[in-house]
């Protein structure tokens, strides 16, 4: 015979036959490669059965040869074809049965789960009722046997060691539930935001490491409640011991974030980044939180002095609007002049607060004119007093020079 038989074709055929053969012993193989092997046995057998029925024998004993050598090899893989597909659809019928299961028993779980914290919590507030009640009969007895213990002029509730002792159990008890009423406090994620660290390790140590002694869920909650940067920094640390982890990745935040230099220099550039401003009541809200929020964020740093030179309060004071400048530069002028005192940054901070709830009240500017401001009275109410505003430039501060418009300083010095 001298037709070519396909036989790379039925080799790459026979060796997918026995691939399936052996995963479908496995029960830990997963549906889906078995399916994918399935299906590339499915192609290869059709690339046979095409080679095999595209082959036209010679002569009669060819026919009849070739017949044999298809019914053995092509139809006999048919069969195991289909086979394997009944197999494969009862494994996919058995794994959608126990899929349903799992679920159902999961939602069973999850409501039993629902009814014992349900259960819990109503118990919880029946022991606290209940100690509630106790406590306060307790103290009922103890004044009542007090005033009959003894002839003597009953003993003051007030100097009583045993209902002082009730009375502060009681108030732990009522403290208690009252601080169970309170809502939830939600710990903001921190990101690596230098000015943000102080704050949020104060609220970590507060709701978390205050409430938990165990170092494994401090450290979990500190992975969980950081992001960013800050969480790949600590993350390593879930490889050591919970103890060792969690100390490490306090070490690492506060090397990162916790500097005075690094969280002054932060709140300067926000600071600096700020847009100048026309009279817009919410921009000047914002403004004076930042002011508040760094003026603040100093005094606990110990670092009071550090945003406080001239230069950078000139950067500070051309951000406000004209009209505010001009009123700022007779704030300066009183300061220095009538206290003797140099002016610094919670000195401003508090001006732009005072200056952006006024204009939130009721529009504190009036485009920048300084005559109109002065006839509503609004912009400056104090400007025009005993007080004699110098004429002399040479006595105003440098930084307070190079602010406003000339109309309007030549304007303020002629008011003396």
């Amino acid at each position: 015979m001298n037709m070519k038989k396909p036989s790379g074709k039925l080799s790459a055929v026979t060796t997918a036959q026995r691939r399936l053969e052996q995963m479908l012993e496995k029960p830990e193989v997963p549906l889906d490669q078995i399916r994918k092997t399935f299906e590339r046995f499915c192609k290869l057998l059709c690339e046979l059965e095409k080679e095999w029925q595209d082959v036209v024998p010679e002569n009669e004993d060819e026919q009849k040869e070739w017949v044999v050598w298809g019914k053995e090899h092509v139809e006999g893989k048919a069969v195991l074809k289909q086979n394997f597909e009944n197999m494969l659809q009862k494994l996919e019928k058995e794994a959608l049965e126990l899929s349903r299961k799992l679920e159902a028993e999961e939602r069973k779980l999850a409501q039993r789960r629902e009814d014992l914290e349900l259960e819990l919590e109503l118990k919880q507030e029946q022991i606290r009722a209940d100690e509630y009640s106790r406590m306060e009969q307790g103290l009922k007895e103890v004044q009542v046997n007090g005033e009959a213990r003894s002839p003597n002029p009953p003993r003051s509730v007030e100097n009583d060691p045993d209902t002082t002792s009730m009375a502060k159990i009681l108030e732990n008890v009522l403290g208690a539930q009252v601080e169970a009423s309170l809502p939830r406090r939600a710990l903001r994620v921190f990101d690596g935001k230098l000015t943000e660290y102080r704050t949020f390790m104060r609220s970590f140590r507060f709701q978390i490491e205050k409430k938990s002694k165990s170092p494994e869920d401090r450290l979990q909650y500190l992975l969980q409640y950081t992001a960013g940067q800050a969480y790949e920094l600590i993350s390593p640390c879930i490889y050591m011991s919970p103890s060792d982890g969690f100390d490490k990745a306090k070490e690492l935040l506060e090397l990162e974030y916790g500097s005075k230099f690094g969280i002054t220099n932060a709140y300067r550039k926000d600071l600096e980044e700020w847009p100048a401003m026309k009279e817009e009541p919410e921009k000047m809200k914002k403004f004076s939180i930042l002011l508040s929020r760094s003026a603040t964020a100093m005094t606990e740093l110990g670092n009071e002095t550090s945003l406080s030179d001239p230069d950078f309060l000139v950067k500070i004071v051309s951000k406000l609007p004209n009209s505010c400048q001009a009123k700022w530069r007779h704030k300066v002028m009183s300061i220095e002049q009538d206290l003797g005192q140099e002016v610094n940054f919670h000195d401003l901070a508090n001006f732009i607060r005072t200056v952006a709830k006024k204009l939130r009240r009721g529009g504190m500017f009036l485009g920048g004119d300084a005559s109109v401001a002065l006839n509503t009275g609004t912009l400056f109410e104090h400007a025009v007093s005993e007080e004699r505003v110098p004429p002399v430039t040479k006595d105003i501060p440098q930084f307070c020079i190079s602010l406003g418009t000339p109309d309007q300083m030549v304007y303020l010095m002629t008011l003396s």
